[in-house]
């Protein structure tokens, strides 16, 4: 084990860890992890915050005398939080929610005080472990949330949430994106380039990452499950949009065939019943059918007067007298030669 890895576990007691599973011996196995997996979940943990924080830092935040035991209706999640709320339920919490109930929190949430009638405590990161403790409550009020509480500042805190759930798969490209443009906008970071280098990401991952804030809401709103909103998908579809924006007319049309899509996904009983990914397929198109349609127009209207059919291509002269080739499929040699034998024809015939 490394010198960093063992200054951040010293302060960690895994007892209640390897005790609180042995004695649910009738617990369900596909509910209740091994206690091994809880202690490479700590180690996994201290070496992601060492990352950010720095060995000492982050052993200092994990050390037991800062874990508290918190009444879970006295907690809430801060408000860059990046998790969906959607998904916070009984349903998807539910093997949490037995865990919880039969051996109680093995690994504590992370959160800092607040000052407040109301809360005591806001968590950086365990929004499914304190809405599971809160379910668990409702039956035993006696149940406690633990967290490592400590005072962290907003850029410390959001370093820690960033590298604590950014490895997870099971946090949407829509609620990372959303906290990390929400970092922004409340001014913690002055751009999207402050935001990345503080993060350690390149700024066009970043930039394509956000694509889904560059979108009019026109678009947006053609995905009415954000979380199944892919950051791809977003950033091909600004791209589409980029082109066509400028025409009215397309865009409109773009605009209602977003619109439709949102109808057939949203209705109780649609006749189209359609995914999100089909979804975006669709608008893709429907982008790409007035791309090109605004292409062949531009083609169009940049001739100047004079165009001839080849075998094989087209000659053109735009409204500059610049002459351009149009081929209808791959070029041989001999096709290129009758193009250069077409461009002296017809700088021969102006002379």
């Amino acid at each position: 084990m490394s010198k960093r890895r063992q200054t951040i576990l010293s302060g960690l007691d895994l007892n209640h860890i390897r005790e609180g599973v042995s004695a649910t011996a009738t617990a369900s196995p596909a509910v209740m992890p091994r206690a091994s997996d809880y202690t490479k979940d700590v180690e996994r943990q201290s070496g992601r915050l060492a990352g950010v924080l720095g060995a000492d830092r982050a052993g200092e935040l994990l050390k037991n005398e800062n874990v508290l035991q918190l009444d879970p209706a006295k907690v809430r999640m801060w408000a860059l939080a990046d998790r969906d709320q959607e998904t916070i339920n009984p349903k998807d919490c539910c093997d949490l929610i037995q865990s919880m109930s039969a051996v109680g929190q093995v690994i504590p949430c992370i959160g800092r005080p607040v000052d407040g009638a109301d809360h005591e405590v806001e968590l950086i990161v365990g929004a499914r472990r304190l809405f599971s403790a809160q379910r668990i409550a409702q039956d035993d009020p006696e149940f406690r949330l633990l967290a490592h509480v400590k005072p962290l500042d907003d850029l410390t805190a959001f370093k820690i949430m960033d590298a604590e759930n950014r490895v997870r798969e099971d946090i949407s490209d829509w609620a990372r994106a959303t906290s990390y443009q929400r970092a922004i906008d409340t001014g913690q970071f002055r751009g999207r380039e402050d935001l990345a280098n503080t993060l350690g990401m390149p700024t066009a991952k970043l930039s394509k990452l956000l694509a889904f804030f560059d979108l009019p809401d026109q678009i947006r709103d053609a995905f009415p499950v954000k979380s199944s909103f892919r950051a791809n998908w977003a950033y091909e579809l600004l791209r589409g949009y980029r082109k066509v924006k400028q025409e009215a007319q397309a865009r409109k049309a773009v605009f209602k065939k977003a619109a439709l899509l949102q109808k057939w996904q949203t209705e109780k009983e649609p006749k189209h019943p359609i995914t999100p990914e089909e979804a975006y397929r669709a608008l893709l198109h429907e982008m790409e059918r007035h791309i090109l349609a605004l292409a062949k127009e531009s083609q169009k209207s940049s001739v100047l007067g004079y165009t001839k059919k080849y075998n094989g291509f087209r000659l053109a002269v735009s409204n500059k007298g610049r002459p351009s080739f149009v081929f209808e499929q791959q070029v041989s040699e001999e096709k290129l030669e009758q193009a250069a034998q077409a461009l002296e024809e017809i700088l021969g015939g102006e002379g």
